[in-house]
């Protein structure tokens, strides 16, 4: 792929950018066409078999923010926002971590997690043994469902069960079960799964199942990405990199310490991931939910960041 930098790309009239992305290899001869020619955008009759009572597709603008490196390699991240200066705020900061090396990304393993509630359990820590000495079991009779998927290297590579005591007492089981989708996004496979085994999961526990679904907390799946800025690419003067660092560094700080704080702090975070999750067809209201509940996972909200 072509060098990610392209200086001055925001100054360019629409149809010369995606010229200048079609020359340096970014777009495909065919989806420049399709740009120029307005051919992208969702038909009508297209959006009427997606959800019920459609009336008309509805409109945001799609961005590309150059200048990323991402583990050393060139990236364009094409984005679906509405908000001014998102666009501009992620190039720039982009820019400025080429410096540094770019962004650097790490995870050790991506596993979704299937949910399957069990309730009317008589004895919830037998019913929890009994899981554990079925396990190898369960993860078969699981891995029988999407044969194909573990085929590709995928599958449920794990099973577990908890506790929970509701509003008024009653207690009932989670068990959860760890599938790696690969690289589908996979609400589907993990909750086809989740249907297969539940009845054999309440027959086990002596229950009957209430829920069996994904569960949006990916806390098996966590990536995390880090830039290094040096001061220069701060500010040309040293004292006032300094004071700039310091800023970012004291604002962060707060919104670790004040929910308050911490929300509007995630949401500059999220404004960036959900425009990529919609410029790319994800579901981002299930990325916002499981970033929200991890940044509570210890009881107490807080900022996403370090």
């Amino acid at each position: 792929m072509s060098d990610s930098r392209i200086p001055g790309f925001y100054r360019l009239p629409v149809d010369e950018r995606i010229n200048v992305l079609e020359q340096n290899g970014w777009l495909s001869g065919d989806d420049a066409t399709r740009l120029r020619e307005g051919l992208h955008v969702l038909h009508t009759r297209a959006a009427d078999r997606m959800i019920e009572n459609v009336i008309a597709t509805f409109g945001l603008p799609l961005a590309i923010a150059p200048n990323f490196t991402v583990d050393g390699r060139e990236q364009l991240v094409p984005l679906v926002v509405e908000e001014p200066s998102i666009v501009a705020g992620l190039s720039d900061a982009a820019r400025r971590a080429r410096a540094g090396g770019g962004f650097l990304t790490e995870f050790d393993e991506s596993l979704l997690i299937g949910q399957v509630h069990i309730a009317g359990v008589a004895a919830p820590p037998d019913a929890i043994d009994a899981i554990a000495r079925e396990k190898a079991a369960l993860l078969a009779a699981a891995n029988d469902v999407h044969p194909r998927l573990l085929a590709r290297g995928g599958g449920v590579r794990d099973i577990g069960a908890r506790q929970l005591e509701l509003g008024d007492g009653t207690r009932t089981l989670a068990v959860h079960l760890y599938v790696d989708t690969r690289d589908a996004m996979g609400a589907n496979l993990v909750n086809s799964i989740c249907e297969a085994v539940a009845p054999r999961l309440a027959r086990l526990c002596g229950g009957d199942v209430a829920m069996r679904i994904l569960s949006n907390l990916a806390d098996r799946s966590i990536v995390e990405a880090r830039a290094r800025y040096p001061l220069s690419a701060l500010a040309d003067d040293t004292a006032d990199a300094e004071r700039i660092r310091n800023a970012i560094v004291l604002a962060n700080e707060i919104a670790l310490a004040d929910p308050y704080r911490a929300a509007t702090h995630n949401k500059g975070i999220m404004n960036g991931v959900d425009a990529v999750a919609l410029a790319t067809g994800n579901d981002w209201r299930a990325i916002e939910a499981g970033a929200y509940t991890y940044a509570a996972a210890d009881g107490r909200y807080k900022a996403l960041t370090r």
